[in-house]
């Protein structure tokens, strides 16, 4: 099977010189497009507009025959008017698709040739950059196989294998006032007693975080009702911004049985022997 190219192109490729320059465009989930080029100029290619990235890195590409993945790394510096560190840390790029075409910077017009096509799979941050591993169409192809037993529970609470309707332990507030910005504040509004949302989720509803989840690592209610997130949200925390909060599970026996009557869907296994069964020495008789 042949490949069928746009006449303009396959014109360019048949020339002695050739002057690729690489492109990338990246489409978040939400739907927000981001285009940058490795050229020093901006490119007009289809009549959308390349930005020339600043520092910019990659590793070589990691391919193979048949179905195996193909991945690669990408190592740059923020861009503060495109790519932020608020939104990296909001998971707005999480499952970003990653195109890359490759373009005769002199002839622009004639087209690009795309590549690869990659979806972002891990990043992480250090210091003033970035660096993102992506993924290619095979990690589709998979599935999980296989899952993890413990003597604590392996569901999440709600998720349909929990079993757990969380809208009936949950509840709405507001922020009263910031201990540690994005990540500690007062509250009001919630009735529960201490601890009852440690270890739940917590979705702003108003506010800078808008829509986002962070998972509670502390519920306090002392002087005054306290939320200390496990997290700092990616965006300054005002006050009176709004969220639900959810109950929180610890993922034990007692817990199940107790705080949400749920111990048929207990998803734990408290009698797997342990370590610290192997480290019991023969009783004297």
């Amino acid at each position: 099977m042949s490949l069928a190219l746009d006449a303009n192109i396959e014109a360019l490729l048949e020339q002695r010189t050739h002057r690729f320059a690489s492109c990338w465009e990246i489409e978040r989930t939400d739907g927000t497009i981001f285009r940058f080029t490795d050229h020093d100029k901006e490119l007009t290619v289809d009549g959308d507009a390349y930005a020339p990235t600043g520092g910019f890195s990659a590793s070589a590409i990691q391919a193979g025959a048949n179905l195996q993945d193909q991945n690669r790394e990408l190592l740059g510096v923020l861009d503060a008017a495109a790519i932020t560190h608020d939104d990296l840390r909001a998971g707005l790029y999480r499952e970003a698709k990653v195109t890359q075409m490759l373009v005769d910077w002199r002839y622009p017009w004639a087209g690009a040739i795309t590549t690869m096509v990659y979806w972002l799979a891990e990043i992480r941050f250090s210091g003033e950059q970035w660096e993102a591993r992506v993924e290619g169409l095979t990690r589709w192809l998979n599935p999980k196989v296989g899952d993890l037993y413990s003597r604590t529970c392996q569901h999440v609470v709600g998720d349909s294998r929990c079993g757990v309707t969380l809208s009936s332990y949950k509840e709405s507030g507001t922020v009263a006032a910031i201990t540690t910005q994005r990540r500690v504040f007062t509250v009001s509004g919630l009735t529960k007693a201490d601890g009852y949302f440690t270890f739940g989720l917590l979705t702003w509803t108003s506010g800078s975080n808008d829509g986002l989840e962070h998972e509670v690592k502390l519920h306090d209610v002392g002087g005054s009702t306290a939320i200390t997130l496990q997290l700092p949200t990616p965006y300054d925390i005002g006050v009176a911004d709004g969220f639900d909060i959810s109950a929180g599970c610890d993922k034990l026996q007692a817990t199940c049985k107790d705080k949400f009557s749920n111990l048929d869907n207990f998803g734990g296994f408290p009698f797997i022997p342990g370590n610290d069964r192997m480290l019991q020495s023969p009783r004297a008789k």
